[in-house]
């Protein structure tokens, strides 16, 4: 009986152990509190807006999955562990601002294997870029998933390169090529796309497109169109006419027209319009997210009439779609756009449809035709719709902006508060009757992306009056500040406007302006759409 009672007794000891010991090692949530941020350096910044990011995700170690099985412990606090996203993001940070202990910290937060190897793949490029060359191939040799191992040792590759060890740095790439020629499984195409685009932009196989294509035939089908977006993206930028033509050719057939256009948009950029517009017309039709860069690249070189006329055209039959439709419906849509070699047919898709119409609207801008930029804005269900309309004003204040027309910029940011706050209510309604077709609505995290693109883009402008009230501030958002470094007035947009559940979304996007600032290269590895 004595027995028991001391197991009993060590028992409780244990639970209790367990209980301190995970209270005294947790992270605090604490306030957004804006002016003491200001106040810091720029890494006590990236610091704090980690560890609230932790603070507000959930942990997935042993010690605190026992404590969350008695229910008198466990947390009233809904939190998610870190997404893929998530991890990406915070390590990109600790590798620019080297801060080795708070990615070790993430490894508490994760609940797949695959993040886990992630992040052993960001501290092998942080070990790298300290110059612990034999403790980066460590942490390597730790990963087993191919594509991530393939990522991990394409970004030494990197590495080795900008230190000038050429010879050593390609050894790296020919082992990351060797893992990506073999099937890749679709959770992982992710990895690979971003594996690939290092390996064409950075290594020798950059110069043979067909070998490159080779691996894009071991993608599932689904995604080999976003691998040759990405080899594509880095021949037009570069402007090799020569390997973007070898791209179209040996590209599978999903890839194809993605290739293409980047090839015609290359033709256009170096004066060879002509031949780019008929390259285009012979096309079956132009993937949507290219036709507005191909209008602006004729544009740039002088055809103004053949860029205006596409662009009305553009525009037209986007407003003759928004007028036939239901309300509050979406649908996809075809444009037949005129020009002087024939007609190109570009394929809208709902999921496109968006961004063509924020580009297009960014062209008139630029252009100096604000009205069609306005009339094109209201016409679209986008405005109409609480879910988006913040967004699309967004897009438009970024675009005044860029081109010095401060007052239509400021207008446009206070029309996107108020609409944040009609939708911040909507979401407090449907989470309090627990119902509503959220999925309609766009996220808290497409918000904090708009806010943290905006904080980045915007420079400094005239000056306006000092806000009276968080409704007013983003009046004031080009005044006094140099805007692309104001992340205090973000921290209090994610305090204000979203939920609980999605301040950790608002600080991710605030790291994410961060990380861009300070390595754009991240910008292209990170993002999955041009």
């Amino acid at each position: 009986m004595r027995r028991w009672s001391w197991l009993l007794g060590l028992l409780i000891v244990a639970v209790l152990g367990v209980v301190w010991w995970t209270s005294r090692n947790a992270l605090r949530i604490e306030p957004l509190d804006a002016q003491r941020f200001a106040q810091m350096s720029e890494t006590e910044q990236v610091e704090w807006l980690i560890e609230q990011i932790l603070a507000r995700s959930k942990r997935t170690d042993t010690l605190t999955m026992l404590r969350e099985k008695i229910p008198f412990l466990q947390s009233a606090q809904v939190s998610h562990p870190l997404r893929a996203t998530d991890v990406d993001v915070i390590a990109a940070a600790c590798i620019e601002y080297d801060l080795m202990h708070w990615l070790k910290q993430c490894e508490l937060y994760v609940e797949f294997e695959s993040d886990r190897e992630r992040l052993r793949m960001y501290q092998a490029v942080l070990q790298a870029r300290r110059g612990n060359w034999h403790a980066a191939e460590r942490a390597v040799g730790r990963i087993s998933t191919r594509p991530i191992r393939a990522l991990a040792l394409a970004h030494l590759g990197r590495l080795r390169a900008e230190a000038g060890q050429s010879e050593a740095a390609q050894h790296y790439f020919e082992q990351a090529y060797v893992l990506l020629s073999q099937l890749t499984d679709w959770t992982y195409v992710f990895d690979t796309h971003t594996a690939l685009s290092l390996l064409t932009q950075l290594s020798h196989f950059g110069d043979d497109p067909d070998q490159l294509m080779q691996i894009v035939q071991r993608i599932p089908t689904n995604f080999q169109e976003e691998a040759v977006r990405r080899v594509a993206a880095v021949y037009r930028q570069r402007g090799d006419v020569e390997r973007l033509s070898r791209v179209v050719a040996a590209a599978p057939r999903s890839g194809r027209r993605v290739a293409r256009a980047k090839l015609v948009q290359t033709l256009i950029e170096q004066g060879r319009v002509e031949e780019g517009l008929k390259m285009l017309t012979q096309m079956q039709y132009c993937p949507a997210e290219q036709i507005v860069p191909i209008i602006h690249s004729i544009y740039q070189k002088g055809y103004i009439n053949y860029a205006h006329k596409m662009a009305i055209s553009l525009q037209n039959e986007l407003e003759n779609d928004f007028e036939n439709l239901l309300p509050l419906m979406l649908q996809s849509s075809d444009a037949w756009l005129e020009t002087p070699y024939g007609v190109v047919v570009v394929r809208i898709s709902i999921e496109e449809q968006r961004r063509v119409l924020t580009q297009l609207a960014r062209l008139y801008v630029e252009w100096g035709q604000e009205a069609r930029a306005e009339r094109l804005i209201e016409a679209s269900p986008y405005h109409k719709r609480v879910g988006f309309a913040p967004l699309i004003h967004y897009a438009l204040a970024i675009d005044y902006q860029r081109v010095g027309k401060h007052a239509q910029a400021s207008q446009h940011l206070s029309r996107a508060t108020a609409k944040m706050q009609e939708y911040h209510s909507l979401r407090q309604e449907l989470a309090a009757k627990n119902t509503g077709p959220a999925s309609i609505y766009a996220t808290p995290e497409d918000y904090a992306r708009a806010y943290s693109q905006a904080l980045e883009l915007i420079e400094s402008g005239p000056l306006w009056a000092p806000p009276s009230d968080w409704f007013a501030m983003l009046s004031d958002f080009s005044g006094t500040y140099t805007m692309s470094k104001d992340y205090a007035h973000a921290l209090e947009v994610v305090e204000q406007m979203f939920l609980a559940d999605g301040q950790r979304e608002g600080l991710v996007a605030i790291l994410r302006g961060f990380v861009y600032r300070r390595q754009p290269l991240w910008r292209q590895l990170l993002e999955t759409r041009p």
